[in-house]
């Protein structure tokens, strides 16, 4: 869970949103129903501080700095 952590970390610096894919959710929430690990996923999203911006079971979860700390590329 680190791991999605730290990606997720990273990519916000830089970008207003950060797509994760149904699969990496389900490595990290193996053995729950989709409802489930949908909850699970917006409970993590609040505890470091972000929020979901969509969420689906085929494309997957879309997470937004509830920060706005945004860095514009040059």
């Amino acid at each position: 869970m680190q791991t999605l952590v730290q990606r997720i970390s990273s990519t916000l610096q830089t970008e207003k949103q950060c797509f994760v894919r149904p699969d990496e959710l389900k490595r990290i929430w193996p053995a729950v129903i989709d409802e489930q690990r949908e909850e699970m996923v917006r409970e993590f999203a609040r505890e470091n501080g972000w929020r979901i911006f969509t969420y689906s079971r085929v494309l997957g979860a879309m997470f937004v700095s509830e920060r706005h700390e945004v860095v514009n590329r040059a």
